[in-house]
């Protein structure tokens, strides 16, 4: 258990610098994880919203990532594929800062192509909301302790009913 402690505690602190604006503190330089708000637009725009947050399932991480497209960059590249470099460049960054807090190497397998969810805020602009799951090989993941048992709460919910039946009629 303290293996897998170990690793979150580890992922938790690579996530530390995740934030838009961070910096280095050894070179002083901007974090870079790619990102789009990292690309040098001009100053008259708005800027471009988008970031990523990890949830763990077990010994699986789930990638998180959100952003704001405009729909001619949808409808003009290879959308699903530009997806799937941000998704390799934050698990390259979150490996690269894993391995600068703890001084060990974080594996993440992809177990699948990125979940992608597109709503329209107008005529122009979406909001992407995407999800990649990760099987990370450090750790192992618990059994479920209750495959293969029968289950309790449809029993406790029968006895219920059972109790509440009775010969009136409605």
């Amino acid at each position: 258990m303290s293996k897998m402690l170990d690793v979150v505690r580890g992922i938790s602190q690579a996530l530390s610098q995740k934030y838009d604006g961070a910096v280095d503190p050894k070179t002083g330089e901007k974090v870079k994880i790619g990102l789009q708000r990292e690309a040098d637009i001009p100053h008259t725009e708005r800027p471009i919203m988008d970031g990523f947050s990890v949830v763990f399932y077990g010994d699986k991480l789930c990638i998180k990532y959100q952003s704001e497209v405009m729909l001619k960059e949808v409808h003009r590249t290879d959308f699903q594929g530009e997806i799937e470099s941000r998704y390799v460049n934050i698990a390259k960054f979150i490996q690269k800062q894993y391995k600068a807090h703890t001084g060990k190497s974080l594996s993440l397998k992809s177990l699948e192509e990125a979940d992608i969810l597109m709503q329209s805020m107008n005529k122009h602009r979406n909001w992407v909301e995407c999800k990649k799951h990760y099987k990370i090989s450090a750790i192992k993941g618990e059994p479920n302790p209750y495959s293969g048992k029968e289950d309790l709460v449809r029993d406790a919910t029968r006895k219920f009913i059972s109790l509440g039946k009775n010969d009136t009629p409605y």
